[in-house]
């Protein structure tokens, strides 16, 4: 058991966040807000046009496809928007009367997270932390290329018609669609068929910041605008560590276990009393799937309650009881989300729902079409 244990990846330690702290950093209205706020180089930061530049710098990946889009040709169309996009990346944004915005209304009213909208080049940005892709891509797109249909009445609306309305300032200009986003997600609804946007990764996003930043802050660290930026970049990296560990995590117990040494796994803290980092590890393993389990708990809303039976093993679980002596568990471990239905405390149905990335509204969803 300690050799699976010492195979467990490392994790560097998180640093301390204010954003963490007051419980923001999941919140992706507030991140934005505060990645808008970097994009303009106008702003007090005084990191000029860096955010963009790291943005135009970093490699995406595809939206139906977790390659890499450079070279492989998967999509001809994205291919070409991240082509333009690299020919800006010795524009002067701060030269140029550049601008970012949340929550840009399209005519459909439907809301693009982010734009940034320069002399030449326009950025649209969906920001996804926590839910699932299925954002209607396609209008968020038209809407910056000034097309499509307004209210789905069919009436469109081209570029001789929209001279009073807000997309008229995007025409005549590039245009570069971005999904940002902790780690690649399979699109699903309404954003499957989009063509345009690419996504990137967070992680190699900041990684870019850092480089192009590198010795801005050196004599600047006592003031209120190193905190402002060190802070956000604490909370997204913490972010990243722990999905990045369990993601490694996940992979090892699959091929390494099976649910009885994993279910075990947790008891063996009394013997770990000359491993303290293995049992770290595992520590930080359960919190996360609390955490989860928490945040599903609020989403389902249906009288279901923490599954206290699974406190001895690196998992959290949820459970509802009904009439007729019928139970509901769920439970995450590093196997992924499990569907339980119990009669007589009899366990009748034993399921796998989805792994760890699955996301709360997804859950939900498959979790009311088992119980009917």
């Amino acid at each position: 058991m300690e050799n699976l244990i010492n195979e467990l990846p490392s994790i560097k330690e998180k640093e301390w966040s204010y954003l963490e702290k007051i419980g923001v950093s999941h919140r992706e209205t507030v991140m934005a807000e505060i990645l808008r706020y970097f994009f303009d180089p106008n702003e007090a930061h005084g990191l000029g046009d860096k955010f963009i530049k790291a943005l135009l710098k970093t490699k995406p990946k595809y939206l139906n496809s977790k390659e890499d889009i450079i070279g492989s040709g998967y999509h001809k169309i994205q291919d070409e928007y991240y082509k333009v996009a690299q020919g800006f990346s010795e524009f002067n944004f701060a030269k140029s009367t550049t601008k970012s915005n949340v929550e840009v209304v399209t005519f459909n009213n439907n809301r693009i997270d982010i734009v940034i909208n320069s002399d030449k080049l326009v950025i649209a940005i969906e920001f996804k932390i926590n839910h699932h892709l299925d954002n209607p891509l396609d209008d968020y797109a038209n809407f910056i290329k000034c097309q499509g249909q307004i209210n789905g009445k069919g009436k469109s609306y081209n570029e001789n018609e929209i001279t009073s309305y807000r997309s008229d300032k995007y025409k005549e200009k590039e245009k570069y669609f971005v999904v940002l986003t902790p780690f690649w997600k399979s699109p699903t609804g309404k954003a499957v068929t989009n063509d345009n946007f690419v996504q990137i990764i967070l992680a190699d996003f900041i990684k870019n910041i850092k480089e192009l930043i590198k010795n801005h802050w050196e004599d600047k660290k006592d003031t209120h605008q190193y905190h402002i930026y060190q802070d956000f970049i604490n909370a997204i990296e913490n972010r990243g560590r722990v999905v990045k560990f369990i993601n490694k995590c996940s992979k090892i117990i699959n091929t390494k276990t099976k649910n009885d040494n994993l279910e075990k796994l947790f008891q063996e803290k009394i013997k770990l009393t000359k491993l303290p980092k293995p049992y770290k590890k595992l520590k930080i393993i359960q919190e996360n799937f609390e955490n989860k389990t928490k945040t599903l708990i609020k989403k389902l809303n249906d009288n279901y309650k923490p599954l206290t039976a699974t406190k001895d093993r690196i998992e959290s679980g949820i459970s509802k009881k009904v009439k007729n002596n019928i139970e509901y568990k769920i439970r995450l471990s590093l196997l992924g989300w499990n569907f339980e239905k119990w009669v007589n405390k009899v366990k009748i149905k034993d399921e796998n729902i989805g792994d760890y990335f699955y996301t709360n509204e997804a859950l939900t969803a498959k979790i009311n079409i088992l119980i009917g």
